[in-house]
């Protein structure tokens, strides 16, 4: 949270809407609980609160996510693919399918060709796998007051759709919105529909803030 804080800073920004996928979504939270007053809309996808009364990754996700960790140079090892594979699973495949049959060919390998184009290090995931065990922030979502859209894909087999609905019931106000037939990366199924809900809450969170400014 406080790198994008910097980030924030180092912009100019003052204020932002934030965006937060899946560990992403870990951070936003934090975000806005440590600084709310820099937060005019709060986008939280496809996450969880974290906790005991949150829904547990699959265990076999969990695991793959492990060995990848564990690998010297993650890009390169095979787990890429068993990691794509379990948040893309097909509208019309059972929830969690992971088998190469799940994802359409030529989708998957594009997908894969942009994953890892991003750097990625045993260090860094080994801290994003812990820092996802141990998360929790239950016991404060009702102090979180900007505006809030909680996504989620009907088909997540990481992180479970469930944790985005108890995310948008503790949060006061929040929008859920579940993109059906869409897994983890569910900006990936539907990218038109999902880009304009995205467009119109973050217009609808500027124009209200704007008016509290000016209140």
């Amino acid at each position: 949270a406080a790198d994008a804080l910097d980030v924030m800073d180092a912009a100019g920004a003052p204020v932002c809407g934030v965006l937060g996928i899946s560990m992403g979504g870990l951070i936003a939270q934090s975000l806005v609980l440590s600084h709310p007053e820099r937060l005019s809309a709060l986008i939280l996808g496809c996450t969880s609160h974290g906790g005991r009364e949150a829904v547990p990754n699959p265990p076999e996700f969990v695991s793959a996510c492990a060995a990848w960790a564990s690998e010297p140079s993650p890009n390169e090892s095979p787990m890429v693919d068993a990691f794509l594979r379990y948040t893309l699973p097909m509208p019309d495949a059972p929830h969690g399918d992971t088998s190469p049959q799940s994802t359409d060919p030529a989708f998957f390998s594009k997908l894969k060709a942009s994953f890892v184009e991003t750097r990625r290090t045993s260090v860094g995931l080994q801290g994003q796998v812990g820092a996802m065990m141990r998360f929790n922030s239950t016991a404060r979502l009702h102090e979180i007051s900007c505006l809030t859209i909680v996504i989620t894909g009907d088909r997540d087999g990481a992180v479970p759709m469930q944790n985005s609905q108890s995310l948008a019931r503790r949060i006061p106000g929040a929008e859920l919105a579940i993109v059906e037939g869409a897994g983890h990366f569910w900006w990936a199924r539907r990218t038109v529909d999902v880009a304009q809900l995205l467009t119109e809450a973050l217009l609808l969170s500027d124009e209200q803030w704007k008016a509290r400014s000016e209140a």
